[in-house]
């Protein structure tokens, strides 16, 4: 094995057993923003150093585990057990392939399904957004009321709206009604 793959093996096992012991740390505290901004970087550094490499196949697993931890982090996913059951596999597959460039020198196991399996969390989420429903609170109903005139007359009690869609992320959704 060349030198530059020893560093490479080297350096990723480090960065594996990080990303596993960070991802604990999030999986025990989904709000812990230092955890998911060190897994962020520790899985940006493997995408990069996989690619760098040129195994194609661990960088594209890398990154869809950064897709979906970018994801996690903007607030479009929530920690759940499935998810990070899926995350712990798919780091664990990048491990055997880091494992398999280090006996081999080269990435024999296609991570097709893995990386499906992510890609599959992060358009559930899309759909869920999509169809999420807030419904708005008391303060937030009264806020838009005071934008428009009182009905005119006693005998109506009602105000004239015409509802507009609109997408909004659970984030913004959250913070309008902090």
């Amino acid at each position: 094995m060349t030198d530059y793959l020893t560093e490479f093996v080297q350096e990723s096992e480090e960065r594996i057993t990080e990303l596993n012991n960070a991802l604990l740390t999030l999986e025990r505290d989904p709000d812990d923003e230092e955890a998911m901004d060190n897994i962020f970087r520790i899985a940006h550094t493997l995408k990069g150093n996989c690619g760098a490499m040129g195994l194609e196949s661990a960088s594209d697993l890398a990154h869809a585990i950064e897709d979906l931890l970018d994801a996690v982090r903007g607030d479009d996913l929530e920690v759940t057990p499935p998810l990070m059951d899926d995350i712990f596999d798919a780091v664990d597959e990048l491990e055997e392939m880091v494992d398999e460039v280090a006996v081999d020198g080269e990435v024999e196991t296609d991570p097709s399904s893995t990386i499906d399996a992510l890609r599959n969390h992060l358009e559930d989420g899309e759909d869920r957004a999509a169809t999420e429903v807030v419904t708005p609170s008391a303060d937030e109903i009264d806020a838009v009321c005071s934008r428009f005139d009182p009905p005119a007359d006693d005998g109506h009690d009602v105000y004239l709206a015409r509802p507009t869609a609109s997408c909004t992320s659970r984030r913004t959704a959250r913070a309008s009604r902090a």
